[in-house]
């Protein structure tokens, strides 16, 4: 996991349970809790923290980019099946591509393509 809550700066006010693309986030004893299990480390929930609850852990590294490869896509749609965010589309056994705009930057889409076909930068 590689966010997670604090107990003393949180409002409970439920944002971050509403943006969490995976539901995994919750309330639990008066506060809201992360699953590790769940996480994607996304960091949706951390941008919408308006109080700056959600913080991350130590090392923790953020996705900033997500493109395709054209090269290496062969069109199957496992990303675009799979994309919480639904930022993908395309054609079968064309390139697919990511709209920028919608992308979440999740990295699920890069966990299922087994062509090598997508690109990200961290930070």
């Amino acid at each position: 996991m590689a966010y997670s809550i604090d107990k003393n700066e949180c409002l409970v006010c439920g944002y971050c349970e509403f943006v969490c693309p995976f539901s995994a986030i919750s309330l639990v004893d008066d506060c809201y809790s992360i699953d590790p299990a769940k996480c994607r480390s996304c960091a949706q929930c951390f941008d919408a923290c308006i109080k700056g609850a959600v913080v991350p852990e130590k090392g923790t590294v953020r996705i900033t980019s997500v493109a395709i490869v054209k090269d290496n896509c062969i069109g199957c749609s496992l990303c675009q099946r799979n994309c919480p965010a639904h930022a993908i589309s395309g054609v079968m056994k064309q390139p697919f591509t990511i709209d920028q705009s919608r992308c979440i930057k999740c990295g699920v889409c890069l966990t299922k393509c087994k062509k090598d076909a997508i690109a990200v930068a961290y930070a």
